[in-house]
């Protein structure tokens, strides 16, 4: 009883310390993008937010799904020799998947290249080694959320933006451009996950068995999360590609300095969701937390535009204007993103991949036409509609899909 308690209260600390690591780290990443703003100029953050935006986007589609199978064998009740096993499993497919990323990342760079601002392309092609550092976010998550090490991700989270902000900080002394801008926010990212790899430490005992277990549950799982989740994801964040190829890279930088701004309201709800995600698996949704959650998020949102707005007046100034008719609009997008994080979470705990699938591919439609249909005529206005839009239509499928799952399961447990 005793034991049982103390893993509770351990659980409980690290839980709170992932919600302060996420505020104290949006700070950060808040921080670092007014530096950035300041110091570039509007063309050239523009420039290096396109930039960074492409090689995200590419990563979206460079893991295959292994990477959410590797977590979700890591949730079963494994030895330790199994699980050292299993991480050595998982970060070897984060290799596999950040080659992938780095030579997808060349592919876009040369072939969409003529749609595009030549600026945008070469700094592409010149960070493509590195490109595989976006994806290293996710990875850390889906690693350390399937053991409920929260302290651990939130170190490793903190870790990598103060990182950053050092990088930019030294980047804005001595002058550098987009391209150093860059190259020190992915080495930073790649940086941050020695704290994983010392927390999670590795096992080469069993790891055949290890692999045919991620890869069964790759076939039942990961695959299916994979084809929803890849084009759901593809739709979504089609806005800046939009907007990269249709405007010049100043009205590229409003918009995303704009998200950026709301963004702890989203990393909020992610983070919360993370911190229960162990516990989800086998257990009801708790719609009362949700509704909490979905109330702070409000609160946070509200925050975050008044910050923005006075980030505009000073240290900005009059160049970044544009932005302000924005941050209403992505912060209803961005308390719509922490809203359906729970759904999420519970869904992917409980390896609901066809439910999922369904769910992503229909709210992937939903925001991919919202996004071609607005952002070529409206631009930043038009990517935060269709975000708006996107993110409205998958809460209210997540909570469709998480009521189906529960009642199944009670009737399943009934029967």
């Amino acid at each position: 009883m005793t034991h049982r308690r103390d893993l509770s209260l351990r659980a409980l600390a690290g839980r709170h310390i992932l919600f302060l690591s996420t505020l104290v780290s949006s700070c950060l990443s808040f921080v670092l993008g007014l530096l950035l703003a300041v110091h570039l100029g509007a063309h050239d953050y523009g420039v290096y937010a396109a930039a960074l935006a492409l090689t995200a986007y590419v990563s979206i589609a460079a893991d295959g799904g292994w990477l959410a199978a590797a977590a979700r064998h890591l949730t079963r009740p494994l030895s330790q020799v199994d699980r050292r096993a299993g991480v050595t499993a998982a970060w070897l497919l984060m290799i596999g998947a950040a080659i992938s990323c780095s030579g997808l990342t060349v592919l876009v760079a040369l072939i969409a290249g003529r749609w595009m601002p030549e600026e945008t392309s070469h700094l592409l092609l010149v960070v493509s080694p590195l490109a595989g550092a976006t994806i290293a976010p996710y990875f850390y998550e889906q690693l350390l959320k399937s053991s409920g090490r929260t302290g651990l991700l939130a170190a490793v989270t903190m870790t990598s933006r103060g990182l950053s902000l050092v990088g930019v900080l030294v980047v804005v002394a001595v002058g550098g451009g987009p391209t150093a801008a860059l190259i020190v926010t992915l080495v930073a990212t790649l940086v941050a996950g020695a704290l994983a790899l010392l927390g999670e430490p590795l096992g080469l005992s069993g790891l055949r068995a290890t692999r045919s277990a991620v890869r069964r549950e790759h076939r039942t799982f990961g695959r299916q999360l994979y084809i929803g989740r890849t084009f759901n994801l593809l739709a979504f964040r089609a806005d800046v590609v939009l907007l990269t190829m249709s405007f010049p890279p100043a009205s590229v930088a409003q918009y995303v300095l704009a998200t950026s701004m709301l963004s702890p309201v989203a990393m909020f709800g992610q983070a919360s969701a993370s911190t229960r995600f162990r516990a989800m698996r086998d257990a009801a949704p708790d719609t009362s937390w949700a509704r909490r959650l979905a109330l702070v998020a409000v609160v946070l949102a509200l925050l975050a535009c008044g910050v923005g707005a006075l980030s505009v007046w000073w240290p900005l100034g009059r160049a970044y204007e544009p932005l302000l008719p924005l941050l209403p609009l992505v912060a209803v997008a961005a308390v719509l993103q922490a809203a359906y994080q729970p759904a999420n979470s519970w869904l992917l705990a409980n390896g609901e991949g066809p439910r999922l699938r369904r769910l992503l591919l229909v709210a992937g439609t939903v925001n991919l036409l919202a996004n071609l249909a607005l952002v070529p005529w409206l631009g930043g206005m038009g990517g935060a509609l269709g975000s708006i839009t996107g993110n409205a239509s998958y809460l209210w499928l997540a909570r469709r899909a998480c009521r189906a799952g529960a009642s199944e399961r009670l009737s399943a447990a009934s029967g």
